[in-house]
């Protein structure tokens, strides 16, 4: 196995230095400098970080900026990977009028662990979407969990 296998890191760099003033744009140099090595951009990105920490100059135009088409997350893709509330939110926004959905159902709808469904659910801002009868509580659209409260069929 020679050096430059065990080594991708180096190979990153020899490359980088030898070709980034070939390309127009970071951007590019980076797609080709990961589809000529066969390592994941994500892999060059982060040699072109340490590069820049130990002073070396990255860019191909003298800027320095380096400038990544990535598709990344939207705030509200962030937000539904990691905040339970903005997940629950979301979930009750989506109830429809005349279905009723046990709550056991309802998390594994909502996808979250019982802990976390438990800290938000009951947060007084979503009483108006349960309501319990038999010892179940049903998540429902609000005007139906109040017409069925009212008729005194849910608590």
């Amino acid at each position: 196995m020679n050096s430059k296998s065990s080594n991708p890191k180096k190979t990153i760099y020899e490359w980088w230095r030898d070709n980034k003033s070939l390309y127009s744009s970071i951007a590019d140099a980076v797609e080709s400098c990961s589809e000529s090595l066969n390592v994941q951009k994500r892999s060059v990105i982060k040699a072109i970080r340490r590069m820049r920490l130990r002073g070396l100059d990255v860019s191909n135009n003298g800027n320095g900026k380096i400038r990544i088409r990535t598709k990344g997350l939207t705030e509200q893709e962030l937000r539904k990977k990691h905040d339970p509330l903005y997940r629950l939110e979301q979930a009750v926004i989506e109830l429809e009028p005349g279905k009723f959905i046990p709550e056991h159902e309802f998390r594994i709808l909502v996808s979250l662990d019982n802990i976390k469904f438990r800290t938000n659910a009951d947060l007084p801002k979503f009483d108006s979407y349960k309501g319990k009868v038999n010892g179940i509580t049903y998540w429902g659209h609000p005007k139906d969990i109040k017409r069925l409260k009212e008729e005194g069929i849910l608590s």
